[in-house]
């Protein structure tokens, strides 16, 4: 079953009419007929929503695959949002740095940290003496 024939499925199984869980997500009753015809497919956040009104576990809605699918889609836009913000080489060090568990993302701060004690390495470019020196 694809996320659609799920999102409807567990609608009715709750009882809910797509008038209602439009409702209780804030969107219109066609916009739910079209998640569930796939006519559209719902954003991470939606998906967050939809369980959340649903009171299920989001693999009740998703596949893994799937659900792989949306986050990396997700992940992109987050991505391009923040590359608009800050420089493209620090928004790349973000996206990798997200993909860490905690115990990575406590070793990837501690390693940045001893970088910053490396005066090669926090010198502006220009400033760094020839690598032929």
């Amino acid at each position: 079953m694809n996320i659609g024939e799920q999102i409807k499925k567990v609608r009715q199984e709750k009882g809910l009419s797509q008038k209602a869980l439009g409702q209780l997500l804030g969107v219109s009753q066609q916009h739910i007929a079209q998640y569930e015809t796939g006519k559209r497919k719902p954003k991470y956040d939606t998906l967050k929503k939809i369980i959340h009104a649903l009171n299920v576990p989001i693999l009740d809605i998703v596949d893994e695959d799937e659900l792989e699918i949306i986050v990396t889609a997700q992940m992109r836009e987050d991505l391009r949002q923040e590359v608009n913000i800050i420089p493209k080489d620090e928004a790349f060090l973000i996206h990798d740095y997200k993909k860490l568990n905690d115990t990575g993302k406590q070793e990837a701060r501690k390693r940045v940290s001893e970088l910053t004690e490396i005066p090669r390495y926090t010198q502006k470019e220009k400033d760094q003496p020839n690598k032929e020196e």
